[in-house]
């Protein structure tokens, strides 16, 4: 979920909300919340962006978990902060349809690898709606957000 707090003709700024939660069981799952800052550019139809987040998460260790390479232990879940900068663009197939490519990297902490973290790169392609709202009067359109 995305919130617009400043916009420009050619720019604008929005904080960001991301939760994710596993959709099928596989030996290590994640689950996020995130929330940071998003800058955004606009040339017609087409949107470009940059998003710096941070939150926190929490991976679960399938079975009898994960063995930690320095001794004996075994993980079946472990929380940690996690960090996310990513870049995406979406283009705009009606005044409140998109299609949107969203490419992040991730890094928390993890008890179970040699280096105590955790990279990932999750790549996002999908639809977006855009919720029709009143802005100072008149009804919502993409262009209305660069005519402040």
């Amino acid at each position: 979920m995305d919130t617009v707090v400043f916009a420009m003709p050619a720019l604008s700024v929005a904080t960001e909300a991301r939760v994710t939660a596993p959709m099928n069981a596989s030996e290590v799952t994640e689950s996020n919340a995130l929330g940071g800052i998003r800058i955004d550019r606009q040339d017609g139809p087409v949107r470009l962006w940059g998003d710096v987040l941070y939150g926190r998460a929490q991976m679960d260790y399938a079975g009898q978990g994960i063995s930690v390479p320095q001794g004996s232990v075994a993980y079946t879940q472990s929380r940690s902060a996690i960090y996310m900068f990513g870049l995406g663009t979406s283009i705009d197939l009606t005044p409140t349809l998109s299609i949107y490519f969203d490419q992040q990297l991730e890094r928390l902490s993890s008890p179970v690898t040699s280096n105590r973290h955790a990279l990932a790169l999750p790549l996002t392609l999908g639809l977006s709606f855009h919720l029709p709202y009143l802005k100072h009067g008149h009804p919502y359109s993409p262009d209305s957000m660069h005519s402040l």
